[in-house]
């Protein structure tokens, strides 16, 4: 009777145990699927592992179809397509990288480039991250010129308007001048960016004095 009753607390006790570790696991779901409802994006696997998750959860969240591995150690919740969702994804593999360029003008409704590659900026010394699910072009941006003019939309990184105005023309031989000049022309046109904010971007990209000219004549 004693070995009965022993064994009846023995599983008593590990349906206990089990329903502790059941609940410690919802928990820790719930912890995680809260953290992308006030974070939305894709986030790395170090930064779900520094919010409570854990490799086995992860995994099974994935398989569970709660969250998506959208690439290797980049996750979101399962149906999260936002509108710039390839942006958001390339800020995620990019943790340094800022768009410009054409791919700036494009984000801010700015002339009539279409970019046919991302255009990316990080700083001199960082390596860029080279990924096969799409065509990143990188350039490489000194300390100064690098942090001027940064905005967050979201999780995505981009130059303002003045900037890209700025390093259109700084990049004018990659880009070409006439991408420059529509920029310049349409910015001041639509007011995105004021002509001190333009003048302030182009003394740190060191061309103010290729662009003055065209500003006083687009102005007068």
């Amino acid at each position: 009777m004693e070995f009965y009753s022993n064994k009846l607390n023995f599983i008593e006790n590990h349906n206990n145990i089990y329903r502790v570790m059941e609940f410690y696991k919802m928990s820790k779901t719930e912890q995680i699927i809260n953290f992308f409802e006030k974070s939305p994006g894709i986030h790395t696997h170090k930064e779900l592992l520094e919010v409570g998750a854990y490799p086995n959860l992860l995994r099974n969240m994935v398989k569970e179809n709660v969250l998506e591995e959208v690439s290797r150690g980049y996750y979101q919740l399962a149906g999260y397509f936002p509108e710039n969702f390839d942006l958001e994804e390339i800020s995620a593999i990019v943790p340094k990288g800022v768009f410009c360029l054409i791919s700036a003008l494009y984000f801010h409704d700015i002339g009539t480039q279409i970019p046919r590659e991302y255009y990316v900026a990080i700083p001199i010394g960082v390596n860029p991250t080279e990924r096969t699910e799409y065509s990143i072009r990188t350039f490489f941006y000194s300390e100064k010129v690098y942090e001027a003019g940064i905005e967050k939309h979201g999780n995505i990184r981009v130059y303002s308007a003045a900037k890209t105005v700025a390093d259109c023309f700084k990049f004018r031989n990659k880009v070409g001048l006439d991408v420059a000049l529509e920029a310049l022309k349409e910015v001041l046109r639509s007011r995105k960016a004021s002509v001190q904010e333009i003048i302030e971007m182009a003394d740190i990209c060191r061309v103010k004095n290729i662009i003055m000219p065209y500003m006083e004549a687009y102005n007068s």
